[in-house]
Protein backbone atom coordinates (compact mmCIF):
# COMPACT_ATOMS: atom_id res chain seq x y z
CA UNK A 1 0.00 0.00 0.00
CA UNK A 2 1.33 3.73 -0.76
CA UNK A 3 2.24 6.00 1.71
CA UNK A 4 -0.41 8.44 2.62
CA UNK A 5 1.38 11.74 3.26
CA UNK A 6 0.43 14.22 6.18
CA UNK A 7 -2.03 16.46 5.03
CA UNK A 8 -0.18 19.93 5.08
CA UNK A 9 -3.14 21.25 7.47
CA UNK A 10 -2.32 18.43 9.89
CA UNK A 11 1.56 18.91 9.65
CA UNK A 12 0.81 22.81 10.44
CA UNK A 13 -0.91 22.00 13.42
CA UNK A 14 1.82 19.63 14.37
CA UNK A 15 4.62 22.04 14.13
CA UNK A 16 2.21 24.93 15.48
CA UNK A 17 1.51 22.74 18.69
CA UNK A 18 5.49 21.96 19.30
CA UNK A 19 6.87 24.87 18.39
CA UNK A 20 9.28 22.81 16.24
CA UNK A 21 10.71 21.40 19.91
CA UNK A 22 11.30 17.63 20.30
CA UNK A 23 8.68 16.42 22.78
CA UNK A 24 11.00 13.75 23.95
CA UNK A 25 13.82 16.12 24.04
CA UNK A 26 11.38 18.27 26.75
CA UNK A 27 10.14 15.45 28.63
CA UNK A 28 13.34 14.02 29.56
CA UNK A 29 15.97 17.18 30.09
CA UNK A 30 13.18 20.44 29.66
CA UNK A 31 15.02 20.86 26.52
CA UNK A 32 13.41 23.91 24.42
CA UNK A 33 16.21 24.05 21.59
CA UNK A 34 14.35 24.69 18.55
CA UNK A 35 15.31 21.86 16.10
CA UNK A 36 15.66 19.89 12.54
CA UNK A 37 13.51 17.24 13.22
CA UNK A 38 10.65 14.89 11.29
CA UNK A 39 7.01 14.42 12.40
CA UNK A 40 6.78 10.77 13.11
CA UNK A 41 3.99 8.28 13.57
CA UNK A 42 4.09 7.21 16.86
CA UNK A 43 2.06 3.38 16.19
CA UNK A 44 4.36 3.33 12.97
CA UNK A 45 1.75 3.10 10.85
CA UNK A 46 2.58 5.45 7.68
CA UNK A 47 -0.98 5.92 6.89
CA UNK A 48 -2.58 6.75 10.05
CA UNK A 49 -2.45 10.09 9.89
CA UNK A 50 -4.82 11.49 13.25
CA UNK A 51 -3.69 14.07 15.23
CA UNK A 52 -2.90 11.97 17.97
CA UNK A 53 -0.47 9.71 16.14
CA UNK A 54 1.93 12.53 15.43
CA UNK A 55 4.54 13.58 17.20
CA UNK A 56 7.56 16.39 15.82
CA UNK A 57 10.80 14.51 17.61
CA UNK A 58 14.58 15.75 16.98
CA UNK A 59 16.76 13.51 13.63
CA UNK A 60 18.35 11.50 16.56
CA UNK A 61 14.89 10.53 18.70
CA UNK A 62 13.04 10.23 15.59
CA UNK A 63 15.50 7.25 14.28
CA UNK A 64 15.76 5.53 17.51
CA UNK A 65 11.63 5.34 17.36
CA UNK A 66 11.58 3.87 14.30
CA UNK A 67 14.69 1.54 14.86
CA UNK A 68 13.88 -2.41 15.24
CA UNK A 69 16.85 -3.05 17.19
CA UNK A 70 16.22 -5.28 20.06
CA UNK A 71 19.25 -4.06 22.27
CA UNK A 72 17.68 -1.49 24.28
CA UNK A 73 14.09 -0.58 25.14
CA UNK A 74 12.63 1.76 23.20
CA UNK A 75 10.10 4.91 24.18
CA UNK A 76 6.58 3.94 24.67
CA UNK A 77 3.66 5.33 22.35
CA UNK A 78 1.85 6.34 25.60
CA UNK A 79 5.65 7.63 27.18
CA UNK A 80 5.86 9.64 24.18
CA UNK A 81 2.07 10.90 24.52
CA UNK A 82 2.62 11.84 28.18
CA UNK A 83 5.79 13.90 26.37
CA UNK A 84 4.24 15.39 24.03
CA UNK A 85 1.18 16.52 26.12
CA UNK A 86 3.63 18.00 29.03
CA UNK A 87 5.11 20.08 26.00
CA UNK A 88 2.09 21.01 24.38
CA UNK A 89 0.60 22.16 27.97
CA UNK A 90 3.54 24.31 28.61
CA UNK A 91 3.13 26.63 25.32
CA UNK A 92 -1.06 26.89 26.33
CA UNK A 93 0.21 27.76 30.11
CA UNK A 94 0.61 31.23 30.84
CA UNK A 95 2.67 30.74 33.84
CA UNK A 96 5.01 27.83 32.90
CA UNK A 97 6.04 29.74 29.63
CA UNK A 98 8.25 32.44 29.73
CA UNK A 99 7.87 35.17 28.08
CA UNK A 100 11.17 34.78 26.37
CA UNK A 101 10.56 31.40 25.33
CA UNK A 102 7.08 32.91 23.71
CA UNK A 103 9.15 35.64 21.83
CA UNK A 104 11.81 33.60 20.20
CA UNK A 105 9.15 30.89 19.17
CA UNK A 106 7.20 33.50 17.49
CA UNK A 107 10.43 35.30 15.78
CA UNK A 108 11.96 31.83 14.88
CA UNK A 109 8.39 31.13 12.82
CA UNK A 110 8.54 34.28 11.62
CA UNK A 111 11.96 33.83 9.98
CA UNK A 112 11.06 30.45 8.77
CA UNK A 113 7.81 31.34 6.59
CA UNK A 114 9.89 33.14 3.88
CA UNK A 115 11.55 30.39 2.89
CA UNK A 116 9.00 28.57 1.66
CA UNK A 117 9.00 31.07 -1.10
CA UNK A 118 12.75 30.52 -1.89
CA UNK A 119 12.32 26.95 -2.10
CA UNK A 120 9.42 27.26 -4.58
CA UNK A 121 10.97 30.81 -6.80
CA UNK A 122 14.38 28.37 -7.29
CA UNK A 123 12.23 25.59 -8.16
CA UNK A 124 10.42 27.29 -10.60
CA UNK A 125 13.73 29.58 -12.50
CA UNK A 126 15.62 27.90 -14.73
CA UNK A 127 18.50 26.17 -12.99
CA UNK A 128 17.33 27.95 -9.92
CA UNK A 129 19.27 25.95 -7.12
CA UNK A 130 22.11 24.94 -9.42
CA UNK A 131 22.61 28.75 -10.01
CA UNK A 132 23.02 29.65 -5.79
CA UNK A 133 24.67 25.72 -4.55
CA UNK A 134 27.36 27.85 -4.35
CA UNK A 135 26.43 30.57 -1.91
CA UNK A 136 25.35 30.81 1.50
CA UNK A 137 22.09 30.37 3.29
CA UNK A 138 22.30 34.80 3.70
CA UNK A 139 24.07 35.05 0.25
CA UNK A 140 21.26 33.31 -1.38
CA UNK A 141 18.63 36.38 -0.60
CA UNK A 142 21.22 38.91 -2.80
CA UNK A 143 21.62 35.72 -5.59
CA UNK A 144 17.63 35.32 -6.13
CA UNK A 145 16.91 39.09 -6.09
CA UNK A 146 20.04 39.34 -9.26
CA UNK A 147 18.22 36.30 -10.72
CA UNK A 148 14.98 38.61 -11.27
CA UNK A 149 17.33 40.91 -13.70
CA UNK A 150 18.60 38.23 -16.13
CA UNK A 151 15.48 36.02 -16.29
CA UNK A 152 13.79 36.48 -20.06
CA UNK A 153 10.28 36.36 -19.43
CA UNK A 154 7.55 35.71 -21.55
CA UNK A 155 4.07 36.29 -21.61
CA UNK A 156 3.53 32.91 -20.42
CA UNK A 157 5.68 33.48 -16.94
CA UNK A 158 2.43 34.81 -15.97
CA UNK A 159 1.15 31.82 -15.24
CA UNK A 160 4.52 29.51 -14.61
CA UNK A 161 5.16 32.23 -10.97
CA UNK A 162 0.87 32.42 -10.30
CA UNK A 163 1.65 29.85 -7.65
CA UNK A 164 4.40 32.18 -5.64
CA UNK A 165 1.78 35.13 -5.51
CA UNK A 166 -1.44 33.40 -5.11
CA UNK A 167 -0.83 30.72 -2.76
CA UNK A 168 3.08 30.85 -0.93
CA UNK A 169 2.70 34.68 -0.36
CA UNK A 170 -1.00 33.82 1.15
CA UNK A 171 0.88 31.22 3.16
CA UNK A 172 3.47 33.52 4.81
CA UNK A 173 1.08 36.57 5.17
CA UNK A 174 -1.36 34.35 6.93
CA UNK A 175 1.33 33.42 9.09
CA UNK A 176 2.50 36.90 9.48
CA UNK A 177 -1.18 37.88 10.84
CA UNK A 178 -1.60 34.84 12.92
CA UNK A 179 2.03 35.82 14.99
CA UNK A 180 0.51 39.49 15.22
CA UNK A 181 -2.60 38.42 16.38
CA UNK A 182 -1.03 35.41 19.09
CA UNK A 183 1.83 36.80 20.23
CA UNK A 184 1.83 40.73 18.98
CA UNK A 185 1.34 41.70 22.74
CA UNK A 186 4.89 40.36 23.77
CA UNK A 187 6.60 41.30 20.62
CA UNK A 188 8.24 45.58 21.03
CA UNK A 189 6.50 47.68 19.38
CA UNK A 190 9.35 48.90 16.59
CA UNK A 191 9.13 45.39 15.72
CA UNK A 192 5.75 45.14 15.66
CA UNK A 193 5.59 48.02 13.46
CA UNK A 194 8.07 46.39 11.15
CA UNK A 195 6.10 43.02 10.69
CA UNK A 196 2.51 44.95 9.92
CA UNK A 197 4.31 47.09 7.33
CA UNK A 198 5.84 43.34 5.75
CA UNK A 199 2.74 41.81 5.89
CA UNK A 200 1.24 45.31 4.26
CA UNK A 201 3.55 44.55 1.32
CA UNK A 202 2.82 41.40 0.70
CA UNK A 203 -0.87 41.97 0.58
CA UNK A 204 -0.21 44.58 -1.43
CA UNK A 205 2.08 42.66 -3.98
CA UNK A 206 -0.45 39.79 -4.33
CA UNK A 207 -3.16 42.14 -5.39
CA UNK A 208 -0.94 43.77 -8.15
CA UNK A 209 0.02 41.06 -9.65
CA UNK A 210 -3.88 39.32 -9.94
CA UNK A 211 -4.64 43.22 -10.99
CA UNK A 212 -1.77 43.28 -13.74
CA UNK A 213 -2.37 39.37 -14.64
CA UNK A 214 -5.88 39.73 -15.49
CA UNK A 215 -5.47 43.22 -16.90
CA UNK A 216 -2.33 44.05 -18.77
CA UNK A 217 -0.78 40.28 -19.26
CA UNK A 218 2.00 41.82 -21.67
CA UNK A 219 3.50 43.71 -19.21
CA UNK A 220 6.69 41.56 -18.38
CA UNK A 221 8.67 44.62 -16.58
CA UNK A 222 5.84 44.51 -13.91
CA UNK A 223 6.30 40.74 -13.55
CA UNK A 224 10.39 41.57 -12.90
CA UNK A 225 9.68 44.16 -10.45
CA UNK A 226 6.91 42.11 -8.67
CA UNK A 227 9.31 39.15 -8.39
CA UNK A 228 12.14 41.58 -7.09
CA UNK A 229 10.24 43.61 -4.77
CA UNK A 230 8.71 40.59 -3.30
CA UNK A 231 12.35 38.99 -3.01
CA UNK A 232 13.70 41.66 -1.07
CA UNK A 233 10.66 42.07 1.74
CA UNK A 234 11.15 38.71 2.34
CA UNK A 235 15.10 39.33 2.94
CA UNK A 236 13.95 41.92 4.91
CA UNK A 237 11.65 39.31 7.14
CA UNK A 238 14.28 37.34 7.76
CA UNK A 239 17.28 40.02 8.52
CA UNK A 240 14.81 41.77 11.26
CA UNK A 241 13.64 38.25 12.70
CA UNK A 242 17.79 37.65 12.97
CA UNK A 243 18.24 40.93 14.86
CA UNK A 244 15.81 40.57 16.66
CA UNK A 245 16.62 37.48 18.20
CA UNK A 246 19.97 38.64 18.48
CA UNK A 247 18.60 41.38 20.96
CA UNK A 248 16.87 39.22 23.35
CA UNK A 249 18.87 36.20 23.29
Amino acid sequence: MARSPVPEAVQTEVLTLSRRRCCICFGLNQDLTIVRGQIAHLDKDPNNNDLDNLAFLCMAHHDEHDSRTSQSKSFLVQEIKGYRQELYDYWTTPEKATRQDIVLTAIEDIGLAPHVWKIHFLALVPDGWKTVEQYSTGEIWGSMIAMTEELELTVDDWARYQSLFESVLGHISRKLESVILLWGSYLSDDYKHKLQMSLRKLTWAGDTYRTLRGHDPTSLLFLRTQLKEALVNLREICENADHEKSIIA
